[in-house]
C-alpha cells in the first residue's frame, strides 16, 4: 500500500491519491487474506487439539486484522500527506525553522 501511495502524483488531492492507492493494493490484499483464511480453515481438520483451536481463532480473526490494517494505513498516509502539504510535523503540528528553504526546494521539485 505504501508503494502504491508513493507511485501516485503529489499534485493530486489527498482523496484522489487515497483512491488510487487502495485500488492498486486491493487485489493483493484480497488474495493474501483469502489464502490465509483458507489455510487456517484447512488446519481445523488437524488431529491435534491445540492446532485446531489456533486455526479456528486465526481464521476468524483474519478479516478483522485486515480491516484494522487498512484503516491504520489510511490514517498514516493521509496524515503524512497533509503534513507534506502544510509543511508541518504530523504528530506535534510543528513547523520547522527551515520552512522557507524547504518550500523553495519543494516548489522546484514539483515544477
Amino acid at each position: 500500500m505504501l508503494a502504491a501511495w508513493r507511485r501516485t502524483s503529489v499534485r493530486l488531492p489527498v482523496p484522489e491519491r487515497m483512491g488510487r492507492m487502495l485500488s492498486d493494493a486491493a487485489v493483493s490484499i484480497t488474495i493474501t487474506s483469502v489464502t490465509d483464511m483458507i489455510s487456517f480453515w484447512i488446519g481445523i481438520i488437524s488431529p491435534f487439539q491445540s492446532v485446531r483451536i489456533f486455526c479456528i481463532y486465526s481464521g476468524k480473526g483474519q478479516p478483522v486484522i485486515v480491516i484494522i490494517i487498512i484503516i491504520i494505513i489510511i490514517i498514516i498516509s493521509s496524515s503524512s500527506s497533509i503534513s507534506d502539504i502544510t509543511f508541518m510535523q504530523s504528530i506535534y503540528n510543528y513547523m520547522p525553522e527551515t520552512y522557507h528553504v524547504r518550500r523553495v526546494y519543494d516548489i522546484a521539485a514539483v515544477l
